[in-house]
């Protein structure tokens, strides 16, 4: 259940320059606006780097009641 009004952290999965993995990094928030059956919508609230791209890990981080 995601509502609208959640808030999800936008995880990133860099490599360090041997191109080993490095550990996951905050990129970016978002806010649910709207919800479907088929999927969620968001809107970007604060990013912190550079690099959303589709398909990134996501970790639910607010959620309302």
């Amino acid at each position: 259940g995601v509502r609208p009004g959640d808030q999800f952290t936008l995880l990133s999965d860099g490599q360090f320059s041997d191109g080993t993995p490095a550990p996951l990094s905050a990129t970016a928030r978002v806010t649910i606006v709207r919800v479907t059956p088929f999927g969620a919508s968001g809107i970007v609230v604060h990013q912190d780097q550079p690099e959303i791209q589709t398909g990134m890990a996501a970790r639910l981080t607010a959620k309302m009641p």
